[in-house]
């Protein structure tokens, strides 16, 4: 399994940031990661995003998404995503941002995902979805 361990990034996507395109993560680690502003672990952004059994695990942001932040994304597609015990001020494991009604054709699958012991200051210890519309969000088998 790929490791991403113990980056520390000043402003965004502790271990990962991706911006446009496509991105597939396929077993793999992100754990110990920290970042100051948002996305402990990682930010996608712009992007076309798959992942297969990935564990996203202790990591930390100072602001929001001390796992993963999902911003202004096409479709993403997560099955078998383990986020666990992911700290920042808001949503703990994972953040989703909408920003304008061109996100609504915007679909986030997450399926078969664990979320344990994320913990947040403010608001979405496990999960944080903002913005235009957040029923193109579906979170299933959980």
């Amino acid at each position: 399994m790929p490791e991403v361990l113990d980056v520390g990034i000043l402003k965004s996507g502790g271990a990962i940031f991706h911006q446009e395109g496509p991105l597939v993560l396929d077993f793999v680690l992100m754990e110990g990661n920290s970042c100051k502003h948002v996305a402990g672990a990682m930010e996608a952004r712009l992007s076309t995003l798959v992942m297969r059994d990935v564990k996203v695990r202790h990591n930390s942001a100072g602001i929001s998404a001390g796992g993963l932040y999902i911003k202004k994304s096409g479709t993403v597609n997560a099955s078998r995503v383990e986020v666990v015990r992911n700290v920042a001020d808001t949503a703990g494991g994972v953040a989703i941002t909408f920003f304008s009604e061109v996100d609504s054709y915007t679909k986030y699958l997450m399926d078969h995902a664990v979320f344990v012991q994320n913990s947040a200051r403010n608001d979405g210890g496990a999960l944080s979805v903002t913005g235009v519309v957040a029923e193109s969000v579906s979170v299933s088998q959980t």
